[in-house]
């Protein structure tokens, strides 16, 4: 039933994604300086778009049920005490993923725009297709989140053993090169702005899932403390 649940949660958001791309079209450009034009540069160019945010759009809007049908998928090979926890793993997943998703449109998405139209002289006239606009705000949404899950990866790989929040702190300054590669591979575009803009939280997340580990850390010792202590032999009282 697992599938035909994930499917039913992609079609659900993919209503969703039509109704909120609706609403994008009617208020693109809000608030910033670049207004795209209704006009397409293919001649495919209507179906494709309406696709392409169909399917991201439905992708974001249902992560929180297909991430809980991944877990479910996953849980057969947990152990019992680790199956509790599957609900608070979701929530918290899919807590980061949509607050990356609110960062970008609310922070970096207005601010990128205002960069772009600000740009260079002011004598061209900047007209964008609404192809290309939808596909760099659902590609600059999709990423955000993603990278927002960077404490959720940490918490995943302290505790199975891969990760320390002494390895994290030992390789902070090499973290920093990494983070900027990243960000310059997620954002849609080579400005070295919209870059910034999304390696500044990245920075900040990385401080948060050394935090993170550690506690993950902590939970992990305390686990296998509890497994020494129930396989250790009683004493035989005489």
């Amino acid at each position: 039933t697992s599938p035909a649940m994930s499917a039913k949660s992609i079609c659900v958001g993919t209503i969703e994604a039509d109704l909120a791309s609706l609403a994008m079209r009617s208020s693109r450009g809000s608030g910033t300086a670049i207004r795209p034009g209704d006009i397409l540069t293919a001649l495919s160019g209507k179906t494709i778009e309406v696709l392409n945010t169909d399917a991201e759009g439905g992708l974001i809007l249902s992560m929180p049920n297909t991430l809980l049908w991944l877990w479910k998928f996953v849980s057969p090979g947990l152990l019992q005490k680790e199956r509790r926890y599957v609900s608070k793993i979701v929530f918290f997943t899919s807590l980061c993923f949509f607050a990356g998703v609110a960062f970008s449109y609310f922070i970096l998405l207005p601010i990128s725009l205002k960069f772009f139209a600000g740009f260079g002289t002011q004598s061209i006239d900047l007209n964008i297709a609404i192809d290309q606009y939808i596909s760099f705000v659902l590609t600059l949404l999709l990423g955000a989140g993603l990278v927002f899950e960077l404490p959720m990866v940490s918490y995943f790989l302290t505790r199975l053993g891969f990760l320390t929040p002494a390895f994290m702190r030992h390789y902070r300054r090499h973290s920093i090169v990494v983070i900027l590669i990243i960000a310059a591979v997620v954002t849609p575009t080579p400005d070295p702005m919209t870059q910034l803009m999304l390696a500044l939280p990245m920075m900040a997340l990385f401080e948060i899932s050394i935090l993170v580990s550690k506690i993950a850390m902590k939970k992990k010792e305390e686990s296998e403390a509890e497994e020494d202590t129930s396989i250790m032999p009683r004493e035989e009282t005489p």
